[in-house]
């Protein structure tokens, strides 16, 4: 939840995919400050003034090194897809406008290759420009 009077005069509702690395750029902007190129996330700003802006894009990446016994994890979230790669134990492909719960991998199913494809290419480049430590080419 953003507050700002001086660039948003009336309260609305946006929906959009954002994560929690976002709050900082976000702040930054709104102080009038710049946003260091090393730091994570995105300004919301262009969001608050347009909030179908495509300056930001309906995705956020994920980190899971909790332990646990749960293996090390990356993933990417989309509007209609969530991908989740294990280290250890491969990728898990949920369609979240069909299965919200994320009950199911659809990666099993050949309809998705390509949809799971293009999620790997782009968490990947995320991993890549980011200097994942566990990335790996």
């Amino acid at each position: 939840m953003i507050r700002s009077p001086v660039h948003v005069k009336e309260s609305f509702s946006i929906d959009r995919i954002v994560s929690l690395v976002d709050l900082g750029p976000t702040l930054l902007a709104l102080a009038g400050q710049p946003i260091p190129a090393t730091m994570h996330g995105r300004s919301l700003v262009p969001v608050l003034h347009d909030p179908t802006t495509r300056r930001h894009a309906d995705e956020c990446f994920l980190v899971y090194e909790q332990g646990g016994g749960v293996p090390p994890a990356r993933g990417v979230i989309s509007r209609h897809y969530k991908y989740v790669l294990y280290e250890s134990a491969g990728g898990v492909l949920y369609d979240l406008q069909r299965d919200p719960l994320e009950l199911f991998n659809a990666s099993q199913l050949h309809e998705y290759r390509g949809v799971e494809h293009v999620l790997e290419n782009r968490l990947d480049a995320w991993r890549q420009v980011t200097h994942d430590p566990r990335w790996r080419e």
